[in-house]
């Protein structure tokens, strides 16, 4: 019989009653565990797959916040709502489900199922035609691995529910929630139970798969997975070593995540004096020409394509020696060196940036009769502000590798109208074409847009013969007025390159040289 307070307390025993109320913590009915099963036919192994989607809460105050499954044979499965588990021999095991609140409440749930040729099944989940049964697919999936916004799921655990049967198409949804519901989604289908999936932003993201089989059923439950995608934390590290003379080799290969980092800055400051400077690369190796002999510290910052920086900025100390005397020319923009260069193309090639040298020269004036020349001072991370009535002369003197007999003299030229850092996927680039081909004032636009220079596929522009020759191609003359451009804004920044292909497989170029416009163009002024 339930306890009748007495109504003749006094004031302080009521409140007293009322504050013990307030401060106890209201508790919540314990969630509830409960799963189906489905034995699929043949075997062995023999498969079981597990659905606790019939578990609750999956709201609420008290809303399962995490279960586990085990079964008397393999122990732990995996902790998922949908997942299977598969046994070597006949026989009846045990399949357990626990589940758990935010408040460590819990209930569990244990099942008995028979597998083998003696063994029974729980009824499979059919298309409700009793004279020809028709086992829908079941989905199962796990997390193989998160790399930044990619995530990589294999599905293979799936049954395509009759055994003539086969997964044909695994349809991926997934969703992330923000304050008013929905925050963003992103659907994807494969047709190969392992793939990837890759997201535009970071967040928490609960993903669904459904899975189609060869019989054109498809799955009526999903399963689902939660994963939490965050940007790869990019980090600078480099070696450094003298070279002869001034020059310092660079190398960054050691900077992560590799294939994302598209920028180079290196810093430098010489010890005990005012002497400093800082150049760009866009290879993880190069080199970089210091004034005067002394010790430096050196610095670097990496960059991806979305202008994202290094986490950290690595340092290391280089002394020249007393022999340093600057050599080289500082109007040579690609330094006149080898481990300046790019090379893209064919990843079976023996060449080296040893055995091939690309000089660029740029002059900028007025009057054509009197341009200055630019130094590797003038240019910056930003490129060299170009002056309203300025004309540039850009020129270049390739030496081939010796074994390439034939060489086809490559330029391209890119108009870019990001403000910050350049995204080079987003750069319309345009390659120079034979005179006999001239349109456009000898330029043509990619097609299709290049994401960047590494997928470089063009026509040939110059013929030269002999490896041993050197070649002098003038690369551009002349005002920067961009074309007319589709879906383009205003020219901020150019970019050159130039360099030359043995065979259109193999591409050997020079670092882009970049020039800023004084105001940003448009194709009108």
């Amino acid at each position: 019989m339930p306890t009748i307070l007495n109504p003749n307390l006094s004031r302080f025993q009521w409140a007293v009653l009322l504050l013990v109320y307030m401060v106890t913590p209201p508790t919540w009915a314990a969630p509830t565990a409960s799963f189906t099963t489905f034995v699929n036919p043949g075997g062995p192994p023999y498969s079981v797959f597990l659905n606790a989607i019939s578990s609750s809460p999956w709201e609420g105050n008290n809303a399962i916040t995490n279960l586990e499954w085990s079964d008397s044979k393999n122990g732990n499965i995996i902790q998922q709502i949908t997942t299977a588990t598969s046994f070597s021999s006949a026989g009846t095991y045990s399949i357990t489900l626990t589940v758990w609140d935010a408040a460590g409440n819990s209930d569990t749930l244990t099942k008995s199922v028979t597998v083998g040729k003696n063994g029974s099944t729980s009824p499979p989940p059919t298309n409700g035609d009793s004279s020809t049964p028709d086992i829908l697919p079941i989905p199962s999936f796990k997390i193989e691995e998160i790399n930044g916004f990619t995530v990589k799921v294999d599905a293979s655990a799936s049954s395509s529910g009759n055994n003539s049967s086969s997964i044909t198409k695994y349809e991926y949804e997934a969703v992330s929630y923000g304050q008013f519901g929905i925050d963003s989604s992103k659907s994807y289908t494969s047709t190969t139970p392992k793939t990837s999936i890759t997201f535009n932003k970071a967040g928490s993201y609960t993903i669904s798969l459904h899975v189609t089989n060869s019989n054109g059923k498809r799955s009526t439950t999903p399963a689902q997975q939660n994963v939490n995608v965050k940007p790869l934390e990019i980090t600078a590290n480099f070696i450094t070593g003298v070279i002869d003379g001034c020059r310092v080799s660079v190398n960054a290969s050691a900077s992560t995540p590799t294939n994302q980092i598209v920028r180079y800055e290196y810093s430098w400051r010489q010890s005990g004096s005012t002497e400093s400077g800082n150049v760009t690369r866009y290879t993880d190796y190069s080199d970089i020409t210091l004034p005067q002999s002394g010790t430096y510290n050196i610095s670097l910052k990496v960059f991806n394509a979305s202008g994202n920086s290094s986490i950290n900025t690595s340092n290391q100390n280089v002394t020249i020696g007393t022999s340093c005397a600057s050599t080289e020319d500082s109007t040579q923009l690609n330094q006149g060196s080898s481990f300046g260069n790019l090379i893209y193309g064919d990843p079976n090639t023996t060449v080296t940036n040893d055995d091939f040298t690309i000089m660029v020269t740029a002059s900028i004036g007025s009057d054509i009769n009197a341009f200055e020349p630019l130094t590797l001072e003038a240019i910056s991370a930003e490129g060299f502000v170009v002056g309203n009535d300025n004309s540039v002369d850009i020129n270049a003197t390739i030496v081939p590798s010796p074994e390439h007999e034939n060489v086809y003299i490559v330029i391209v030229i890119g108009w870019d109208d990001q403000e910050g850092l350049t995204d080079w996927g987003k750069v319309k680039w345009y390659y120079k074409v034979l005179p006999k081909d001239i349109l456009n004032d000898g330029w043509k636009r990619f097609t299709p847009e290049l994401s960047d220079l590494s997928n470089l596929s063009i026509p040939q522009y110059i013929m030269a013969r002999s490896g041993e020759q050197s070649h002098s191609v003038n690369v551009f003359t002349g005002q920067l007025l961009p074309p007319e451009i589709e879906d383009f804004g205003t020219a901020r920044r150019v970019h050159f390159v130039v360099g030359y292909t043995p065979n259109n497989d193999l591409y050997l170029l020079s670092q882009p040289i970049t020039l800023k416009v004084p105001v940003p163009l448009t194709p009108s002024n």
